[in-house]
């Protein structure tokens, strides 16, 4: 596979256009589409495929269309010529720009058939709610993060999915792969040899797993199947879907939507990269297990030991936070630690170290 750059951005990516060549003549494009606020992550990396019809694999955040639109035009093509738009999962920096590529083009729509049912729900609001039903959970109150969450459930709210999708199904040249975990809904995207994996792999940086606990607020609000047993949120639920997609025997390359391409440098990857993600949440769990044996039980002073290379602050804290209660839960479920309540207050190491072997297992 050739790859190259064909329209330089800034240092993180933003606004660049890439393009990769494949021996079958293939032709892959990728967009760095900008957040709409300042973050480090850089840009969601928008992928172009001419293939029966021009697709997008996710359009990226609301409010940054205008580098779409203009990177479509570099290209040779126009937001009105989409034929099809694949959201990879509903997280505001890969389906916010959806609604405006779907009013210019009225492209087909597709996403896991999760997607539309978070979609219509106010699922801020019940995230919130229920995280402040727990005393140890830090308040969520950046007015930046709410404002920006809330404008892209507006937007997304009633989106029409024209093909929602379920595990392994195949549509034209493109096989759907459900991989739960970072979210409920995520979805990676074969396309002959080649894997999109939205947030689920990822180069130079490890997804945020999302908790089991968010499980219970939405188990009756998800469509009938979803409501027998937790298999779609939490560390356990993502490092399954890792060990899923590791099963595709025939992946050569992984395009994944953020950091593929920072600095002036591609960071190309493969299937070995779900590995690499699967030892890191072992040696997190070791670590975490290590303080707790040590004497500490504070959550709030264990997050910011596990996270002690950062500065946690607002949201940042508060994202560390939950990371640490996704590792805290598949402790406790290793039967590693105890607690002295449902709300995570004084976990209590048991003697136990049985994380790995469990992981292992899964």
């Amino acid at each position: 596979m050739e790859h190259k750059i064909i329209l330089s951005g800034d240092e993180q990516g933003n606004n660049a256009i890439l393009e990769y060549t494949f021996p079958n003549g293939m032709v892959v494009n990728a967009i760095g589409v900008p957040q709409s606020w300042d973050t480090p992550l850089g840009p969601t990396w928008s992928y172009i495929i001419k293939h029966d019809k021009l697709t997008v694999i996710d359009p990226g955040c609301y409010g940054s269309i205008t580098t779409l639109k203009h990177g479509l035009e570099y290209l040779g093509y126009s937001l009105s010529s989409v034929g099809n738009v694949i959201i990879s999962h509903g997280h505001m920096d890969h389906d916010g720009n959806t609604l405006g590529v779907l009013t210019e083009s009225g492209a087909d729509l597709y996403a896991h058939e999760v997607y539309p049912a978070l979609k219509e729900l106010d699922r801020w609001e019940i995230e919130h709610a229920w995280r402040n039903s727990y005393s140890e959970f830090p308040e969520m109150d950046d007015p930046d993060v709410i404002d920006r969450v809330k404008v892209n459930e507006n937007q997304t709210k009633h989106l029409g999915v024209t093909h929602p999708v379920t595990d392994g199904e195949n549509h034209g040249a493109f096989k759907f792969i459900y991989t739960p975990g970072h979210s409920p809904d995520e979805l990676c995207i074969k396309l002959d040899n080649v894997l999109f994996s939205g947030d689920h792999i990822l180069p130079k940086i490890t997804p945020h797993p999302s908790m089991s606990l968010s499980y219970i607020p939405f188990k009756s609000l998800l469509p009938k199947g979803y409501q027998d047993g937790n298999d779609y949120y939490g560390l356990a639920t993502y490092i399954k879907s890792l060990k899923k997609t590791q099963q595709l025997l025939d992946i050569d390359i992984v395009f994944a939507a953020h950091r593929t391409f920072r600095y002036e440098q591609f960071h190309l990857i493969g299937m070995e990269r779900a590995e690499e993600i699967i030892l890191h949440h072992k040696e997190r769990c070791w670590e975490m297990l290590k303080l707790i044996q040590s004497g500490i039980t504070d959550l709030e002073q264990l997050t910011r030991k596990m996270f002690s290379n950062r500065v946690l602050e607002g949201s940042q804290y508060y994202s560390a936070f939950t990371e640490n209660i996704s590792h805290l839960e598949l402790l406790r479920d290793a039967g590693d630690v105890s607690l002295e309540s449902s709300e995570f207050v004084n976990p209590t190491p048991t003697g136990t170290d049985n994380f790995a072997k469990m992981i292992d297992a899964f």
